[in-house]
Parts: C-alpha cells; sequence; structure tokens
C-alpha cells in the first residue's frame, strides 16, 4: 500500500474511501507504523522478499520483476546501491502493473509510489539516496601528483 506520512494520515478518516482520496489504501486494514528512523529500503526489502516467495511463477513479470526489485533493494541495504538504482526500482515495478495474471505483481509494485519523483512525499527517497555507494573519486592525473 502507498505509505503516509504522520502529517498526511494525522487527519485521515481510516475508512475505505477517504484512504482511496488521500492516495492510499487499507487492503486488508493493517496498519504499519514506523518512525523517522526506519529505513525504507529495509521495508522495500522485507516486503518484495515476501511477494517474490509468494509468486506462483505463472507470468513472467511478477517472477523476474519480484526478484529483480529484491537483488537491487539488497544493495541498496547492504550500502552497495548505485546511482540510479532507485529508478530502476521505480521502472520495474511501473513495468509490472497491470500485466500480471493475479495481483500479486500489482502489490509489489504500488509501495514504489513514495519513492516516485512526482510524489508529494518525495523526502522518503532522499532518506534512501544515502544507502546508496559513495561516487568514486576520479583517478589522479599525473599532474595531480606532488611528491
Amino acid at each position: 500500500m502507498p505509505i503516509l506520512t504522520a502529517a498526511e494520515a494525522a487527519s485521515l478518516v481510516m475508512d475505505y474511501d477517504s484512504c482511496l482520496k488521500s492516495g492510499t489504501m487499507l487492503g486488508s486494514g493493517g496498519i504499519m507504523v514506523m518512525n523517522e528512523t526506519t529505513s525504507m529500503p529495509r521495508v522495500a526489502l522485507r516486503a518484495i522478499r515476501f511477494y517474490a516467495h509468494e509468486s506462483c511463477g505463472q507470468c513472467t513479470p511478477c517472477r523476474q520483476g519480484s526478484h529483480a526489485v529484491a537483488a537491487l533493494l539488497e544493495r541498496l541495504v547492504a550500502g552497495r546501491g548505485e546511482a540510479g538504482d532507485i529508478d530502476r526500482v521505480l521502472d520495474l515495478c511501473r513495468r509490472v502493473k497491470g500485466t500480471t495474471l493475479c495481483p500479486t505483481g500489482e502489490a509489489f509494485a504500488v509501495p514504489s509510489k513514495p519513492w516516485s519523483p512526482s510524489s508529494a512525499t518525495n523526502s522518503r527517497r532522499s532518506r534512501a539516496e544515502p544507502a546508496r555507494r559513495p561516487a568514486r573519486a576520479p583517478a589522479p592525473r599525473k599532474d595531480d601528483v606532488r611528491w
């Protein structure tokens, strides 16, 4: 389900229609409460591992997509992420939505919305960026080396 910040959820009436109007869903009615120290890549990784395990394997987008997203998130969580990994996750999720035989693919693609560039709650994406490894410095040129 799309994730809301505390400010977004504060005035929200917790019924199905109100949640839909706010861009989220109640689903089965379960609610997770997390503070600002929660690692969103870790939360996403836990969810995608569940969906990858539960995939029946009948359709390629869900079977391959869930494992590809999991691999990207595992890199991010391990601190070995690269520039563009979050965009790759979003792209895979966009490609999976609406192409699977059952709701599993749709379900794992929806939680990526908070990282989307068009999301009003894009601050989550900026909090996930530090999981990427630092950019490598260019190799020194001969003229840069001083003895």
